[in-house]
């Protein structure tokens, strides 16, 4: 369902260095990945350079913020802002805890006191897009808009003074003149160092700051950055100089947005503090903040709500619908909320100095009696109760509720959903007494996505209110949207669309947006989750050819294109071995599957390999370079590595005749689907076939991790065998 299952931590500096470390072996391997990095950068510009590289290393696209920022983005459900998806956790990155200000409250609505001089540093979590479960509508985040007068042609004059101001007012002392705003900023870019104790920039370091600066107002000196290897350097220097690039881009940038009236590092999201309170840290002995705590009245019941069970739970409480806080003195207050169809409230004292701070606990029928049975259990502790007399809130409720529990209430609704007698009537008449007076009038012609919200504030389950958004007739596609809004896991929301909904598993994981691990936990198999997830299947995969082979292979014979299994391949395959197992698995044509390998910029020793595993002569090999126009660069070191380094032999590869390998022109095979009829010299059949050769789950203890083991899923699938390839 969640696509961060697990939390993460950084305990000190050096678990979050040890972190960026592996990121940087792993990702920061060649020039397009150190380009790839800077360009994503430009999510998350608001952001400190630390910040940026993790949110790199987090591999999340778009932008990214705290749950509260999110709820101020309008959604695509009318009158409600952005939510987190259920058991989703935060991405975290360090933000400074500051003094004296205001933000918005979680709890109780309003603002309250925060800080905005720097007192210390904590980690907090922020959410990418992708982890909504509400999304934003389209057209809610806009990037920042350049003026007219900068952007363009006839804007370069203005942008060259802006720079010359930019650079004259940011770095002290004379900078080389020059009338060229690149140069000046490459300039000035090797005089802003992140600290006295890194190293200066190269120079082109400091053209690809220029760079970043520029394009951010549409005048980059072209469409990519200076290059940069950084395979030359260790993987600690990598993302360090990737942090001495991003920040006196992000200087420079601010100062040049200061000199143009915008903000060139602002974000299309609203700005406020990155702060979620709505999540109880682990370890506080208290649920309400005490910022939150200091903004109420005391003796005075402040009414919250309704909040669904989801939003409750992230609030450190259980219950579904309204609740009320009441504050007694300096640190102790007294929390209701509503749960099916009770109250239970709780008196906490914040300096309670033994326990856990919960001083009384007790239930109520409904939060108007909630006031009068905590003045009667409280009478001897706080005298004072017995003279609040404002009610907590004004509604009327039925005098004859249906006298069902929780659970059998929610036993009752689902009995309905499932019979052939449920009307939207007959519903109505079971949870009118669980609903306010206003809820109740909205239930009889509520669309699916409030029916939904009823439900949930009458303490009816997640499972049990798809059962009855299936008996109202809703949409396959809506229930899809509404389901982990309402707290469905993503595996039940797989099975209930295609057992209710005859949805097949592969677009009913596309409906909900399933990752690999949620598709296995629903059932699917091998062939379902490499059509709709492959990258679940090959970021886990071992250094071992043959898995590889048999994964690229099912990818084709699942209808993926060759552009599309090589670019995965390019992305996530270890070394060459296992990314010429693939490419000669998924497709039969030498001139197709070594031309895209070249043509997608996949690592020369990659393209060598492939090559060899065709059984293509360098000359061959060379022939399909020049017809690909590789450039030059490229192409001598795939035949480089294809002769052992021979200069001779690669000279010869290079000029000699051109030998014909193919039939048909190699660019009108560029991007056909050749039908896959053998893996490694073994005939396989059709894909069904292939997957019956797939071994059943034999754990991470067997001498290879098969295909699934890799994913660390549960085993409970059909049985499946993995044919031994024999090598070519």
């Amino acid at each position: 369902m969640a696509a961060q299952t697990r939390p993460i931590r950084f305990g000190s500096f050096a678990e979050m260095a040890g972190h960026l470390d592996r990121w940087a072996a792993r990702t920061l391997t060649t020039p397009e990945a150190w380009e790839a990095a800077l360009v994503g950068s430009h999510d998350w510009l608001e952001f400190a350079p630390r910040n940026q590289a993790l949110l790199l290393s987090y591999e999340i696209d778009g932008p990214a913020a705290g749950m509260e920022t999110w709820r101020f983005v309008p959604s695509t459900e009318n009158g409600r802002g952005c939510g987190i998806r259920a058991g989703e956790h935060g991405y975290p990155i360090r933000v400074p805890i500051t003094t004296g200000g205001m933000e918005p409250d979680p709890f109780v609505g309003g603002t309250r006191p925060t800080r905005s001089q720097v007192e210390r540093w904590e980690w907090r979590p922020v959410f990418s897009i992708e982890q909504l479960a509400r999304k934003p509508i389209p057209g809610s985040l806009v990037p920042v808009e350049i003026p007219e007068a900068l952007t363009g042609p006839a804007g370069r004059g203005e942008y060259t003074a802006a720079v010359g101001r930019v650079v004259t007012a940011t770095v002290r002392g004379r900078l080389p003149r020059s009338s060229d705003p690149d140069r000046m900023l490459a300039d000035a870019a090797g005089r802003l160092r992140r600290s006295s104790e890194r190293p200066e920039l190269i120079p082109a370091l400091r053209e690809q700051v220029a760079w970043l600066v520029a394009e951010r107002v549409g005048h980059a000196p072209g469409e990519h950055p200076p290059p940069f290897d950084p395979s030359l350097i260790k993987p600690r220097e990598r993302w360090e100089r990737l942090l001495d690039v991003l920040d006196p881009a992000r200087r420079l940038a601010a100062s040049l947005g200061v000199a143009v009236g915008v903000d060139l590092v602002g974000t299309s999201l609203p700005r406020m503090q990155i702060v979620d309170d709505r999540v109880v840290p682990a370890g506080r002995r208290h649920r309400l903040p005490a910022s939150t705590l200091d903004a109420l009245p005391v003796g005075r019941w402040v009414p919250v709500g309704p909040y669904t069970q989801t939003e409750w739970a992230a609030r450190g409480e259980l219950g579904s619908g309204n609740g009320a806080f009441l504050r007694l003195n300096k640190t102790a207050y007294v929390a209701a909320v509503e749960n099916g169809d009770t109250v239970t409230w709780r008196l906490e004292d914040v300096a309670a100095r033994t326990g856990n701070g919960r001083l009384a606990t007790g239930t109520s029928r409904d939060l108007n009696t909630v006031r009068s049975d905590v003045a009667v259990a409280l009478a001897d502790r706080y005298p004072a109760l017995t003279e609040t007399t404002e009610p907590v809130q004004e509604r009327t409720m039925r005098t004859n509720p249906i006298p069902v529990g929780p659970v059998a209430f929610d036993y009752a609704v689902a009995a309905l959903a499932d019979s052939e007698h449920y009307t939207r009537d007959l519903l109505t008449e079971m949870i009118t007494t669980k609903l306010t007076d206003s809820d109740r009038g909205d239930l009889p012609e509520a669309d699916h996505a409030r029916l939904a919200t009823l439900l949930g504030s009458a303490g009816v389950t997640p499972a049990t209110t798809v059962a009855v958004l299936y008996a109202d007739g809703c949409e396959a596609d809506t229930v899809a949207r509404l389901m982990p809004t309402i707290g469905v896991p993503m595996s039940d929301a797989i099975r209930a669309l295609n057992g209710r909904w005859n949805v097949p598993n592969t677009e009913a994981a596309q409906l909900v947006g399933a990752n690999g691990r949620e598709m296995r936990a629903a059932g699917c198999d091998a062939t379902e989750i490499l059509t709709v997830r492959p990258e679940s299947i090959l970021r886990a995969l071992p250094t071992e050819p043959h898995l590889w082979e048999l994964t690229a292979g099912t990818m084709a014979t699942c209808g993926h294109s060759p552009t599309t299994v090589v670019g995965h391949l390019i992305n996530h395959a270890p070394n060459a071995a296992t990314f010429a197992a693939g490419v000669t698995a998924a497709i039969d044509d030498p001139t197709v599957g070594v031309g895209l390998a070249a043509r997608l910029r996949a690592q020369p020793e990659f393209v060598s390999a492939t090559s060899e595993r065709y059984g293509l002569t360098p000359a061959e090999t060379a022939t399909i370079l020049r017809d690909e126009r590789v450039p030059m660069t490229q192409a001598l070191a795939t035949l480089g590595h294809r002769c052992g380094f021979d200069d001779a032999a690669v000279i010869e590869a290079w000029s000699g005749r051109r030998p014909e390998i193919v039939e048909h022109s190699p660019t009108t095979a560029i991007g056909k689907m050749s039908r896959i009829t053998s893996i490694g010299g073994t005939d396989i059949g059709t894909a069904d076939e292939l997957l019956a050769m797939l071994p059943t789950a034999i754990g991470p203890s067997a001498p290879s991790r098969q295909l699934f083991e890799t994913m660390d899923l549960p085993t409970d699938i059909p049985e499946l065998r993995v044919m031994e390839t024999a090598k070519p």
